[in-house]
């Protein structure tokens, strides 16, 4: 139970470090050194407890933060891209591909799009209906 317990709050030491830093250039080198431990020893304890990689997971909460950014910002992709620690628009847009299954243009475009047709039907609704 000891030995859970402190592999657990290594786990939520570990996850806050990248929670709180997503949006720095920080390694997997760097959360390992936050929490003294190794690469080595971190990898296994994400494998073994979340079932990816410390980078996976890095990618997986800046694509979150990318997500809510491209659908409640005016921001561009690239600006996206940026403020969620990606070092690359291209990297971003692969990741985020890899991850989504669309590109993050693809996002704007939509919220465009639904905006579009909302602003219409609050002036043309009306008419629709008849």
């Amino acid at each position: 139970e000891i030995l859970i317990g402190l592999v657990g709050s290594e786990m939520c030491k570990e996850t806050a470090f990248i929670r709180f830093n997503f949006h720095q250039d920080i390694s997997i080198n760097d959360v390992a050194a936050h929490a003294g431990i190794s690469e080595r020893y971190l990898r296994s304890l994400f494998l073994q407890y979340l079932n990816f990689s410390p980078l996976d997971y890095l990618n997986q909460i800046r694509i979150n933060k990318s997500i809510e950014l491209l659908r409640n910002t005016e921001l561009s992709v690239k600006e996206v891209s940026f403020q969620c620690g990606f070092q690359s628009p291209q990297y971003f847009s692969r990741i985020f591909k890899q991850r989504t299954g669309i590109s993050p243009r693809e996002v704007t475009d939509s919220i465009s799009v639904l905006y579009i047709i909302s602003f219409y039907m609050s002036l043309f609704g009306h008419v629709l209906q008849s």
